[in-house]
């Protein structure tokens, strides 16, 4: 379920608003069996092999989102924009505050300067679970800041062209699993023992 709205108080002054709301369900059932070392050929002389591993489950969650921004002319060159967005998972149990800037100012000869500054979170989605991984299933959100800067030109003819920059950093990234010996082809290389 999910809306939109734009309110256009002035020539000058925009409000945008909505939200979004989802049901989500996971099904997941894994069984692995490892009979030897991949990388050892030889007899297993400590018996530590077969090694089984089983997991199976449903979880079940709601997404919610919900921003609102104001895009307002100050000035005649400038436009500058505020907006918070709302983010929260109850599988994950986050709940994410995300502020948003961004500034335009019209250059002559139908140039434009762009700025932006935001912060975005990536929810950890409820498909993407992690059942063999020691660090959990579910890991907390990523948050990304992010500064951008671009310049713009709308040409006579009609055809533009725009330049841009940006910056981008990462906090709180979830774990990369690797495997350090099996090949780039492994179907599923979350199952191998060489997991790290």
């Amino acid at each position: 379920l999910q809306q939109h709205w734009q309110v256009e108080r002035s020539e000058s002054r925009l409000w945008q608003f909505g939200f979004d709301l989802r049901q989500q369900r996971a099904d997941y059932q894994l069984h692995s069996l490892v009979y030897q070392d991949p990388n050892d050929p030889s007899e297993d002389a400590l018996g530590y092999y077969p090694v089984e591993t089983q997991a199976a489950g449903r979880e079940n969650g709601t997404l919610m989102s919900a921003y609102a921004a104001n895009r307002l002319r100050l000035l005649k060159p400038l436009t500058i924009e505020l907006g918070l967005r709302y983010d929260r998972a109850s599988h994950t149990g986050d709940s994410d505050l995300s502020p948003r800037l961004s500034a335009q100012i019209d250059l002559p000869q139908g140039s434009l300067l762009r700025l932006g500054w935001g912060q975005y979170r990536q929810i950890h989605d409820i498909h993407d679970e992690t059942a063999l991984n020691a660090g959990g299933r579910y890991d907390p959100s990523e948050l990304s800041t992010q500064w951008t800067a671009g310049v713009e030109h709308l040409f006579k003819s009609g055809t533009g062209v725009r330049v841009e920059v940006y910056r981008k950093h990462s906090d709180n990234p979830r774990p990369v699993y690797r495997n350090w010996v099996a090949g780039a082809l492994d179907v599923f290389p979350e199952t191998n023992e060489d997991l790290l």
